[in-house]
């Protein structure tokens, strides 16, 4: 079996699968981004990113709080004040535990889910990182990615300097232009992991998928990825016209055997394979409100990631 269906198979567990979500399933949103010519953004800024953090026991009600105070400090890009939209985290369980960074990069299946920083928190905690890729490449949902026992154990990965995941290295919003740019440095992760590893990881060895909710959080349903826009990147599936986001955060058993965990819904098939080729490399998406007529319909909003 590939390693890429491994991690697909291992990811379809960690990712907590809900069907038949879909638009005329959830209620209206009251939340939107101010945009375009009358967006109340002076200039093109760069928004502050949250370190994760461990919401074990976090109800619903405070996760949001947590939202509506990181986006204190970014009123400009708002088009009118951030509102709670219930089914964002309904189908959670704050009794249960959420899948920890820990668990999904060094203990692998058997240990996901605990105490630790959570891995959904990195998302949680930053709602306009509109899109945010899982990096199942860079990860122990791939047997090639096995860290060396003889240089890391568990005190390593409690190290901060230890790079235990990539970490986005900025976020770039220009209301005007309705755009913003994630950026991260895998460069630089890969000089600094691949010496902790049994074995290397290039750069065509890295793939991800990526979660949706926060721009669903923003009424931004519709997405499509044109891979004529795409830069050293190989898209799994290529629609042929936008598609509609459905990723929530749900509470799951894991697999078989396993006890329930809180998570990410698995993204819709459209965002779940997306492999680098070299670096650097871009990802770009166009995403709309309202289902759009064409691929070719002008988006409200784009979202770019760039990876160098």
């Amino acid at each position: 079996m590939s390693a890429f269906k491994t991690a697909e198979i291992i990811f379809f567990l960690v990712a907590l699968t809900l069907g038949g979500c879909t638009r005329r399933d959830l209620p209206d949103n009251l939340n939107s981004l101010s945009l375009g010519q009358d967006s109340k953004q002076a200039s093109p800024a760069r928004i502050a990113l949250a370190q994760p953090i461990d919401i074990s026991g976090f109800t619903a009600g405070q996760l949001q709080n947590l939202r509506s105070e990181s986006l204190k400090q970014s009123q400009d890009v708002l088009a009118a004040e951030y509102h709670s939209w219930e089914p964002l985290f309904s189908r959670l369980d704050p009794a249960k535990p959420w899948v920890t960074i820990s668990g999904f990069q060094y203990y692998g299946l058997d240990k996901l889910c605990g105490a630790g920083d959570s891995l959904e928190s990195l998302t949680l905690l930053n709602p306009l990182m509109l899109l945010s890729p899982r990096f199942l490449g860079l990860s122990r949902a791939v047997p090639n990615f096995e860290w060396n026992p003889e240089r890391v154990h568990e005190e390593s990965i409690k190290q901060p300097d230890f790079p235990l995941y990539p970490k986005p290295m900025r976020l770039e919003w220009n209301a005007k232009e309705a755009t913003a740019t994630l950026s991260y440095d895998l460069t630089a992760y890969l000089a600094k992991v691949n010496p902790l590893l049994k074995s290397s990881i290039a750069p065509a060895d890295i793939f991800f998928s990526l979660s949706g909710y926060n721009a669903i959080d923003f009424n931004l349903r519709y997405i499509y990825l044109n891979p004529g826009e795409a830069l050293n990147m190989k898209l799994g599936y290529v629609p042929p016209g936008p598609v509609e986001l459905v990723d929530l955060v749900v509470s799951r058993p894991l697999a078989k055997g396993h006890a329930a965990c809180n998570a990410s819904m698995l993204p819709a098939p459209e965002l779940r394979r997306f492999s680098l080729t070299a670096l650097p490399a871009e990802l770009h998406a166009a995403l709309w409100k309202t289902a759009p007529a064409s691929k070719e319909s002008p988006p409200d909003m784009r979202f770019i990631l760039v990876f160098q």
